[in-house]
């Protein structure tokens, strides 16, 4: 018996290997790349704004210069939390997930909001749709 594994032993550790194989092949999901976006915009992290932003155009470098005015000029002491709420998928291409965002988190008088961010399948990847999102979501948003 030394050195033998019982074979539903065998079978659990296939069955995981399989579930993590087909987690990291399926990509990234809405939730995910709303998640990683509302990380990036309280960072101010540019690059991986660009990489998330969809505005209707292919134009990155127009999509990093609104980004970095609005992380940079307009919003840059702009502190808020936030939370994923729902999640909802319209088709294959777009979804919408809904945030809890608590904006000017500092100021006493503040309380929390609810937005849905709108995001489209753009070559495969999910990105969120700017153009869509509340105008009071973030200060001087990409157009």
């Amino acid at each position: 018996q030394l050195g033998r594994i019982h074979w539903m032993v065998l079978v659990g550790i296939l069955g995981v290997i399989a579930l993590v194989a087909i987690v990291f092949m399926s990509g990234a999901t809405p939730n995910m790349v709303a998640g990683n976006f509302m990380v990036a915009l309280a960072k101010g992290d540019v690059d991986k704004l660009v990489e998330y932003t969809y505005i209707g155009t292919d134009n990155s470098d127009h999509i990093r210069k609104e980004w970095e005015f609005a992380t940079k000029v307009a919003g840059p002491y702009y502190r808020f939390t936030w939370h994923i709420e729902d999640y909802a998928q319209q088709g294959p291409d777009n979804a919408s997930v809904r945030i809890g965002l608590t904006p000017n988190v500092l100021d006493r008088g503040s309380y929390e909001q609810h937005f849905d961010v709108p995001l489209v399948k753009e070559k495969g990847q999910w990105k969120v749709r700017a153009t869509a999102l509340s105008r009071e979501f973030f200060p001087r948003l990409p157009r």
